[in-house]
């Protein structure tokens, strides 16, 4: 059999296998009834935990699989289990996912899309999750070495996991015409979610941002829930571990104050996160704290004009130390009641000053 033969068997055998592959997944695909796939450039993650928590609420065998800081798959109980990757992340983690939800025996899924590229955004809801409701959270100026450099662009990659003949849900108000003829050419119903006064629960986390928690309950209440049953839920949700929060922390002359936007990313959204602050600790002295990344370089330049905008006592810029001691060294040294609200990147550096601050912490807030 000479080699030719050979490769051309071979070739064979592998179309085969990913045809036999392609139609196991779609099988295990259709037995789970509710599909639900979350995108946007901000609040991904937060909607789809709001959204799976709700469910789980009314007893819906959900699972859900966020890929914030970590991707992290969610079970019936709403347990986090960290998943770890050995290699760089592929949309095939979402084809293992809905083999584990299918042996679960789960009656949904609520998925946060893992794809920038818009190919591969496509790809995840025409060949992958198949979603029957889909959820756009927002246009925000980001990733734009991948998306697009203008938000039309960006919009225009977001509306690629529009469903087919299903309904999708939007908060976003700019480019919201976009979206809409983007659904009709796919004969999808969309559901534009108004921001409005919404009661939260005493106990619900003032660290989430309302409009998520609006958008996901809309979801909640098309799929029959109450909004008391659905927020009880929702209350529950743990939330990413790279999420917004505020924490006190030792200084050197007494308490200060963290902020955590390190995971906004872009200007629009780093700002509403300031605001929230200033509404929290009105009167605070308000430190600035840039995260770089020197393979994220063109971020830097998209939040200079937030930088010379906004009403920071003092501002610094992670590249300006040689390393995380020295920086920290600097944060511990400010003066007492200080809240340095630190933005940019999550990644390296961010991460590890993260990882500092929770060393110092007084307790969670």
């Amino acid at each position: 059999m000479n080699l030719l033969i050979i490769s051309g068997i071979l070739i064979l055998f592998l179309i085969l296998f990913k045809i036999g592959q392609t139609s196991l997944h779609f099988r295990r695909l259709n037995k789970i009834p509710l599909r639900i796939l979350v995108n946007g450039s901000r609040g991904k993650t937060d909607v789809t935990r709001l959204i799976a928590a709700g469910l789980r609420q009314r007893g819906t065998r959900v699972m859900a699989r966020t890929t914030g800081v970590y991707p992290t798959l969610i079970d019936f109980e709403g347990i986090n289990h960290q998943q770890t990757r050995k290699i760089p992340a592929r949309i095939d983690e979402l084809v293992r996912f809905i083999a584990a939800a299918y042996k679960k025996n789960a009656e949904a899924v609520v998925v946060e899309c893992m794809a920038l590229d818009p190919f591969l955004q496509e790809i995840t809801q025409q060949k992958i999750i198949q979603s029957q409701i889909g959820v756009i959270t927002n246009v925000r100026l980001d990733h734009t070495d991948v998306m697009g450099k203008t938000k039309e662009a960006i919009a225009k990659s977001l509306s690629l996991t529009i469903p087919t003949d299903g309904l999708l849900f939007t908060a976003e108000t700019e480019h919201y015409n976009l979206l809409e003829s983007e659904a009709q050419s796919r004969n999808c119903k969309l559901v534009r979610v108004e921001q409005s006064e919404l009661d939260l629960p005493s106990n619900f986390p003032v660290i989430l941002i309302k409009e998520n928690i609006i958008l996901a309950l809309a979801v909640c209440q098309h799929l029959g829930m109450d909004s008391e049953t659905a927020l009880e839920g929702m209350i529950q949700s743990s939330p990413d571990r790279g999420a917004f929060s505020i924490v006190p922390f030792h200084g050197t002359k007494g308490i200060l104050y963290f902020a955590n936007a390190l995971a906004a990313n872009d200007p629009e959204s780093t700002q509403k996160l300031l605001q929230k602050v200033q509404e929290l600790y009105s009167g605070t002295p308000l430190i600035g704290l840039y995260s770089h990344r020197n393979d994220r370089s063109w971020r830097l330049n998209s939040f200079k004009k937030f930088m010379k905008s906004s009403s920071f006592k003092n501002i610094y810029s992670s590249n300006q130390f040689r390393n995380n001691t020295e920086l920290i060294n600097q944060l511990v040294s400010l003066e007492p009641g200080s809240l340095i609200f630190a933005f940019g990147n999550y990644k390296k550096q961010g991460e590890m000053l993260i990882q500092e601050i929770e060393k110092r912490c007084c307790h969670k807030q």
